[in-house]
């Protein structure tokens, strides 16, 4: 069985070259967990991950690593042993193109895949048009399709429809769906889901939503239909949010529970979140309090919560202790802990406008890999002349547009080395310069 001992500790050194279109930002490259087993605190486990050079996240955006392994910790020899193994692929515009997790196999000392979602992606406004989960079925040493999920969106890109469908002997057969609504402001305000596998529409779910004047989340009741209608409706449970007049900070979150027993039909409290102590829009830290029914009822502390961050605002441990009622906070079992560490990296953000008169382009993806797309927009209906090149002046590419004052194109940049290039676009009644990065 491989083992390796981690140190997480330690600073992990990250190399990377600057471009003039770059920013220095962070990203999430390993965390490590532990749980207190009543005494101290025992290491759990601990994932790293590696990208490549312009791509990033963190816990609250999309992490877009290459590679995230993940080890168990083995309390009984002191050691970490591999756990699993997530590899993401990616397509030409920095989409992730798949997901797959791999199990270890402690026999065979080998990585055994054992699921992946595979993505595609609307080519009009590039959001997720569909993904599908897949099985590995290893004594055929294929995998085995299970469901797909497929998405349309409105003229906001705002979601609009889900569709779920799972697979059969021939293909794949609708499920259920998801329809969201939304105000005059874009703001969520219904989803609503129903089975239709069965020929007709059973409704099973609904979300619904409300905001407040600066559309901030208010509350998100959750109600099932229990006799599959429109109509049949219910509450099941509900949260509500406080936030701070003067930040806009949420300082209460609220779980109630519906109590649909006779004589009774209200909302019940569950759990209250309070956040304070504010770096920023973080709250450095978050007390737990649950409902109790004696006496009169009340919240009763039950875990607070400890959160640091870095200047990206990027959460860099966390601990949480137990209330010891009547006496203190402390440390028991059960208690978690977490340190997360980070990596500076280059990211380009926006293609650079030098100039432009007549008319504009939007330019993707940032930085460009494997091709390059174009649309580009004119007031005037027109024909165009777009170039490459390089810095020193040299032409790299170059092609012509139809007449038209909307133009759509994209060309392969393979053979362009990595670097910073102009991109000029001349038309008889205008022209645009803009500067770009390609990262092949």
């Amino acid at each position: 069985m491989k083992r390796m001992k981690l140190l997480f500790t330690l600073a992990i050194p990250v190399v990377l070259s600057q471009s003039l279109q770059a920013q220095t930002s962070s990203r999430l490259i390993a965390e490590a967990h532990w749980l207190n087993n009543g005494v101290s605190f025992e290491q759990y486990d601990s994932s790293a991950y590696t990208y490549a050079a312009t791509r990033g996240g963190d816990l609250t955006h999309t992490m877009k690593y290459d590679n995230g392994v993940n080890w168990r910790y083995n309390s009984v020899l002191g050691l970490y042993d591999y756990n699993t193994n997530t590899i993401q692929e990616f397509d030409s515009l920095n989409n992730i193109h798949s997901t797959t997790w791999l199990n270890w196999n402690n026999t065979t000392s080998l990585w055994v895949p054992t699921e992946r979602v595979i993505y595609s992606y609307n080519t009009t406004n590039n959001l997720v048009a569909s993904s599908v989960y897949q099985l590995w079925n290893g004594t055929a040493s294929t995998w085995d399709n299970q469901h797909k999920d497929s998405f349309s969106y409105n003229t906001n890109n705002k979601l609009l429809f889900a569709q779920h469908m799972v697979w059969g002997l021939t293909g794949f057969t609708p499920y259920s769906d998801k329809t969201y609504y939304y105000d005059l402001s874009n703001n969520l305000l219904n989803v609503i889901e129903k089975d239709v596998y069965t020929g007709s529409p059973v409704y099973t779910n609904q979300w619904a939503y409300t905001y407040s004047s600066t559309f901030q989340v208010l509350s998100n009741t959750y109600s099932f239909s229990s006799a599959g209608t429109l109509a049949g409706f219910a509450p099941k449970t509900r949260t509500t949010n406080t936030y701070d007049n003067v930040t806009g900070n949420r300082t209460y979150m609220e779980f109630d529970h519906w109590d649909n027993n006779v004589g009774m039909m209200k909302w019940v409290p569950d759990t209250l979140h309070i956040y304070s102590a504010f770096s920023g829009s973080q709250p450095q830290v978050e007390r737990v309090q649950l409902y109790s029914n004696v006496g009169s009822g009340s919240f009763r502390d039950t875990l607070l919560f400890s959160y640091t961050y870095n200047s990206y605002n990027q959460l860099t441990s966390m601990v949480g202790k137990s209330w010891h009622p009547g006496v203190t906070w402390e440390y028991a079992y059960g208690d978690p802990k977490a340190n997360y560490y980070y990596g500076p990296f280059t990211s380009v953000t926006s293609v650079k406008a030098v100039s432009n008169a007549g008319g504009d382009a939007n330019i993707y993806p940032v930085p460009a890999q494997n091709t390059l797309h174009i649309d580009l927009n004119w007031n005037t209906a027109q024909t165009a002349t777009i170039a490459i090149y390089d810095m020193q002046g040299r032409v790299a590419l170059q092609w012509e547009t139809p007449m038209s004052a909307q133009y759509k194109g994209g060309i392969n940049i393979n053979t362009l080395a990595a670097g910073n290039y102009i991109v000029k676009i001349n038309g008889k009644e205008g022209s645009i310069v803009k500067q770009i990065v390609v990262a092949n």
